[in-house]
């Protein structure tokens, strides 16, 4: 209940936004659905890119890829990953971050048990992701689109609760594991790719090694197309066993303390170091490289779509009368469109590198590395 009374706020803003965010596209998808718009579309989301991007269809036939079928194909595996990262994020913050900053030790100092905090959060977190499953599916059902059946909707929203089970139960194993909140957020996130990479490899040519992958069992239901009930279920079954996992973990453990120790740096820091810039550099250089590298994937993924452009548009009467009568071309339309969205993703790798940065300043971390003309320059801005 403490919880719930100080993040009331927090939470209402994280189902609002997910749960609109998913469903409130429909509109937009019965547009490009209209004429022969889902042919180029069956087309276009065939590409072997576009299936490593978004998951595999059961649909064989362009007359069979309804607005409901697209919506799914399209939506289900990136709203999972994003109610996903969003359980992460909130788990590590109610856990170790806690712990970190000494909250923890408050909470039990009082007659609760050890494991009162963790088990808290992670009720609280299923509650969350359930209300925000029942809330997407009857939105989406609410747009009385033909194709989206109201039993199609639920599946479609309690996939999503599931995945935001499923990556709170990962957290929560992390969370014991890892010394601090950013290396238990990290390796939660960390664990979450490698999952979307290795689905990606298998999705397009064995359909069962992607249901073993945990996160593949969060958007092959199918929902609109097969409404496989069933495959949730996997999902399930991974958290309670990860959810007992965590809780064997935290019982054997001291506050504070976890199982892989914080690695002790040098005692004399190298030259590189000696200086604001190479500091920052240290500091972020997984997240930059991270970064370089999804972004040649994008990269990658988006060139490969541009052979199936001419398709596309030759397949729905209102786009191509859209773009003759606009005077540009499909392409560079959506060369655009990307270039925004890039730029919105680009911009986040400032975010954090001067997050990180206000993180280890508040720790007095600087103090210790930086040399005083340094430390300095970043108290006063200057660089």
């Amino acid at each position: 209940m403490q919880y719930l009374r100080r993040d009331w706020g927090k939470n209402l803003v994280w189902m609002l936004g997910l749960g609109l965010f998913c469903s409130i596209y429909v509109p937009a998808f019965e547009k490009v659905a209209q004429g022969n718009g889902h042919v180029g579309m069956f087309i276009t989301m065939g590409n072997p890119a576009m299936i490593a991007l978004v998951g595999p269809t059961p649909v064989t036939n362009a007359a069979d890829y309804t607005v409901g079928a697209m919506y799914t194909h399209g939506m289900l595996l990136f709203c999972s990953i994003m109610v996903m990262v969003v359980s992460i994020l909130h788990v590590v913050g109610h856990t170790r971050r806690e712990e970190d900053l000494g909250l923890s030790e408050m909470i039990r100092a009082f007659p609760v048990g050890r494991q009162a905090s963790s088990l808290a959060v992670a009720i609280e977190t299923i509650g969350i992701n359930l209300v925000l499953g029942v809330f997407t599916g009857v939105l989406m059902a609410s747009f009385r689109e033909a194709t989206i059946t109201f039993a199609g909707s639920m599946l479609f929203g309690l996939s999503l609760s599931v995945a935001g089970i499923l990556g709170a139960a990962l957290a929560l194993v992390f969370v014991q594991i890892m010394p601090t909140a950013s290396g238990a957020s990290g390796a939660s996130l960390g664990v979450l790719g490698v999952l979307y990479i290795l689905r990606a490899a298998s999705d397009g040519h064995n359909e069962t090694l992607s249901l073993v992958n945990p996160l593949g069992s969060t958007y092959l239901a199918y929902p609109m197309t097969q409404n496989r009930w069933w495959v949730p279920l996997i999902a399930l079954g991974y958290s309670v066993a990860l959810f007992a996992a965590a809780m064997l973990l935290e019982n054997g453990r001291d506050m504070t303390a976890s199982y892989i120790p914080e690695r002790l740096g040098r005692s004399h820091a190298r030259r590189g170091l000696l200086s604001a810039h190479g500091l920052l550099l240290r500091l972020n250089h997984g997240t930059i490289i991270a970064w370089l590298v999804a972004f040649a994937c994008l990269g990658a993924v988006y060139g490969s779509i541009y052979g199936d452009m001419s398709t596309f548009l030759d397949s729905n009467q209102l786009i191509k009368t859209m773009f003759l009568d606009s005077g540009v071309s499909l392409e560079a339309s959506f060369t655009s469109t990307i270039l925004i969205v890039l730029s919105g993703l680009a911009a986040i790798l400032p975010i954090v590198v001067v997050n990180k940065l206000y993180a280890e300043e508040t720790r007095l971390h600087l103090s210790q590395i930086c040399p005083r003309r340094s430390r300095a320059a970043i108290c006063s801005g200057r660089i």
